[in-house]
């Protein structure tokens, strides 16, 4: 075949058009964003703060003038998100890029964008990430601490 009969991509073809822009699909996508964005930073807070804790008070019971995070591990209480499930912080950030795709869908650059496929790439490794976490969990604190939540959503077994 010829170079020449291969279709191929205008500059024209990769910009948004003003047909295809939806400003409630903008809005919708920029509000799933900042707030994916504002809990997956208020639960990575919450479990640095359990953690700085326990490491607070393993150093006082050793004795210890330095405090060390390393190998210092806390089960969240079963409080806001966490009561639901053990990685919020997963769950927050996969509505963060979900926002992301959301916004640039509604802004009219396609659907089948590299925010769809990062989105993918997000979701891929850390969905059995998130399960074999909660499997941790259980084994390292036990199936009462862990009182039926899921690793990723608030299903016991997932």
């Amino acid at each position: 075949r010829d170079l020449h009969s291969f279709p191929t991509r205008r500059s024209s073809d990769l910009t948004p058009s003003a047909s295809s822009f939806s400003p409630l699909t903008s809005l919708i996508g920029l509000v799933i964003f900042f707030l994916g964005l504002a809990g997956n930073i208020a639960s990575e807070n919450e479990l640095f703060a359990l953690r700085r804790g326990a490491a607070k008070r393993k150093a006082k019971s050793e004795g210890k003038a330095q405090i060390s995070y390393d190998k210092v591990y806390v089960i969240p209480p079963a409080i806001g998100l966490f009561k639901y499930i053990l990685l919020p912080h997963y769950v927050l950030e996969w509505f963060e890029w979900t926002g992301y795709w959301v916004l640039g869908g509604g802004l009219g650059l396609g659907w089948n964008t590299p925010a769809l496929w990062f989105l993918i790439n997000e979701l891929v490794p850390m969905l059995p990430r998130a399960v074999r976490g909660r499997k941790w969990y259980e084994k390292k604190f036990g199936k009462r601490a862990v009182a039926g939540r899921g690793g990723f959503a608030p299903v016991p077994w997932l």
